[in-house]
């Protein structure tokens, strides 16, 4: 980094242009306060909102504070002098009243920041009333003068995490290290360890700078989950999310690059977690704000049909930043399960930690990897974090997990689990010893410990292990009930079927479609329609969107990346 003395000339150099190209401070009309499409940053209506509130009861406060910046030619300036009768010497006076500009009709003004507060004046304000204070400087000024004027965001809602993300980015890309340190001056303590944390970790890092390309998914930027994402071991899972957010939105603008950056975050709200392809509903709501402008509005109404040409074929539910950082909560109470089978060392995560202890065929490596992840999808109220875990981690993670699943595993659940594992040629010590205890004995030993205070009652050894024994017979005269595996349906005519469209399912939800997550009913092609999506076809898409979907020639072929090889 520079000496800070380079920081403070360039804070001096901004200070003096700022001086020489102040031209003094107005009152003019609305109505030629102008400001350029999503500059500063696009238009947030519950932003208005608020504010039009505080007009509402007489709290603008827009003479002694809150001016907006604008820049204006000097012939222009000058005409506007000229025509208002208004000198140049009183305009600078910076004195209430402040002296009233007008402007042939049909000008406009750029302004540089206070885009909110003068849209909620044009919806709150009388039209006799309709002026605000600004702060006039050169056209001429430098681009350095003009960047900070428009990121002091003065009294105006503070930037998002993703806005501060592709702040920084942005100027780390044109090596402007003044202005960078000046956004990164506005993240937490956690948020800056975050980042730096996101920065040994080029890959992953690769694909949130992908999305760069899409303004509108930013507002949903969680800078201070990053660490969860990084430390759960699932480094490959998160990039293939974040490539999926990437080909989704690519494919609604036919991978156009400059209509991708008209993306609005107004839109993303409207269109994340929908599916017009299966849902009816959806499909009904989306198109009608479609039409209306309502979305994609920076789109001429022919554009925006092109548009809907795509967005209804998407396949899935559509994804965003906020559905990432949702599902990512259930992938990590997943991963934790994972942590039974293997326990990957500071430079694996669990993908190549598994990798490293399978011995089958290569080719069945990925139907393998996902069975492991389906099975604890299946379990995952049964396989809390192993108790080996660092007492520290255990607890927060435990804290975490509380309404997802209880603290104590299922041993039968556990058992299946190695089993499972060994038949699909996973070796390891640690499986092997996992397969070594039996269930039923640990179940029936429990039974017998608990049903009498340790300090009133004892066994002996032998007749401890004699009753376990007989209990064990006992177990072993059960007989499995023949159940058929349905498929659910994917599509109901249920308006609520789907649940909750991100994150952990509900209760009911995951008791009913546990048992049927199965290679064979998650690849099952999907193509009715029906008025909405149900919560099975919401698992199968978030399993898509972390492990791809399988190619056509094979059953366990994949999308999914292997893991790295050593």
């Amino acid at each position: 980094m520079p000496p800070p003395s380079r920081f403070a000339d360039r804070e001096e150099r901004l200070a003096t242009e700022g001086r020489e190209k102040y031209q003094g401070t107005a009152r003019i009309r609305l109505e030629v306060l102008h400001f350029p499409q999503n500059e500063p940053r696009e238009l947030d209506q519950k932003n208005v909102e608020r504010l039009k509130g505080y007009f509402e009861k007489g709290q603008c406060h827009r003479v002694g504070r809150n001016h907006i910046p604008a820049v204006i030619d000097q012939a222009q300036l000058s005409e506007a002098l000229r025509d208002s009768k208004v000198s140049a010497k009183t305009l600078l006076n910076n004195t209430d009243p402040h002296p009233e500009l007008k402007f042939p009709v049909g000008s406009q003004l750029h302004c540089l920041h206070g885009r909110h507060r003068i849209q909620a004046a044009r919806e709150s304000l009388k039209p006799r009333d309709s002026w605000w204070t600004v702060d006039l400087y050169l056209a001429d000024a430098d681009h350095k003068l003009k960047t900070a004027l428009i990121e002091e965001y003065a009294n105006e809602k503070p930037p998002s995490a993703g806005a501060i993300y592709c702040k920084i980015y942005k100027y780390r890309q044109e090596r402007d290290l003044y202005s960078e340190g000046r956004w990164r001056s506005r993240l937490s303590k956690n948020d800056t360890r975050c980042l730096k944390q996101l920065s040994r970790h080029p890959d992953l890092k690769a694909a949130f700078d992908d999305l760069l390309d899409l303004p509108g998914l930013w507002e949903d930027m969680r800078i201070s989950t990053l660490s969860k994402v990084i430390s759960m071991g699932c480094k490959e899972n998160a990039v293939h999310y974040l490539k999926g957010i990437k080909d989704v939105w690519s494919q609604i603008f036919r991978h156009d690059k400059q209509a991708m950056r008209m993306l609005d975050h107004a839109t993303v709200k409207a269109v994340e977690l929908t599916s017009p392809k299966h849902s009816k509903r959806d499909a009904e709501m989306l198109h009608g704000q479609l039409v209306n402008g309502q979305i994609f509005a920076a789109f001429n109404l022919q554009d925006r049909e092109v548009i809907w040409s795509e967005l209804s074929k998407i396949a899935g539910l559509i994804t965003s930043f906020l559905s990432f950082f949702a599902d990512i909560n259930y992938l990590h109470a997943c991963a934790y399960g994972m942590r039974h089978l293997v326990e990957p060392s500071p430079t694996q995560t669990l993908c190549s930690a598994l990798d490293a202890i399978f011995f089958g065929a290569p080719e069945d490596w990925d139907l393998a990897y996902r069975l492991l992840w389906l099975y604890i999808m299946q379990n995952v109220t049964d396989l809390p974090p192993p108790s080996e875990l660092p007492l520290e981690e255990t607890k927060t993670k435990r804290k975490r997990l509380a309404k997802a699943r209880p603290g104590k595993v299922d041993e039968v659940v556990l058992s299946n689990f190695a089993a499972l594992a060994i038949r699909l040629g996973f070796k390891s010590d640690q499986i092997s010893a996992l397969s070594q205890r039996s269930a039923d004995r640990e179940i029936a030993r429990a039974a017998l410990l608990n049903a009498r205070k340790s300090g009133c009652y004892e066994y002996t050894n032998a007749i401890l292990e004699s009753n376990v024994e007989q209990i064990v017979r006992l177990f072993d005269t059960a007989t499995p009930v023949q159940v058929e595996q349905v498929c659910p349906a994917f599509v109901s005519d249920d308006p609520a079927a789907s649940g909750v469209r991100c994150g952990f399912p509900n209760d009911e939800a995951h008791a009913r479609d546990a048992d049927a997550l199965s290679v064979a009913n998650l690849h099952v092609e999907v193509t009715e329609q029906g008025e909405s999506v149900t919560s099975f076809f919401v698992r199968r898409s978030v399993y898509f969107a972390f492990f791809g979907r399988p190619n056509e020639t094979s059953t366990g072929g994949s999308s999914h990346p292997s893991p790295p090889q050593d």
